[in-house]
Formats: structure tokens, sequence, C-alpha cells
């Protein structure tokens, strides 16, 4: 739903929204995250968004979904 959210807001319109499914191999947890344009991923830390390429490398991507 925050993908959608963000989609259909005048300010979000033009970007990519996508949905990632995360895997932490090093603690075996499970991440639903929306990215924006690529560089923003929201739904990862509470309260703040936080850069993708600070996500951490023991990270695999499960899913993209594309909106």
């Amino acid at each position: 739903m925050m993908a959608y959210s963000l989609k259909y807001t005048e300010k979000f319109k033009n970007s990519v929204i996508e949905l990632r499914s995360l895997v932490d191999n090093a603690r075996k947890t499970y991440y639903n995250i929306v990215c924006v344009d690529g560089e923003w991923a929201i739904n990862y830390k509470d309260n703040e968004p936080f850069a993708l390429k600070d996500i951490p490398e023991s990270f695999l991507v499960e899913n993209i979904i594309e909106l």
C-alpha cells in the first residue's frame, strides 16, 4: 500500500517505484521494502528513508516488482 500511495501522489507520479523482497542471510530475516528512483528505501528502518547503497551486502534480492 505504501508503494501505491506514493505512486498516486503528484510528487512521485513520474518516479520509478519498486517493491523489493530482501533476505538478510546473516540473520535469516526477510524485508519487503519500497524503493524510490533506485536511490531510497522505505520500510527498512522505522520513521526514515534509507539509501539503497547503504543496505548491507548480506542482503539478497528475492523479487522486484515495478509499479
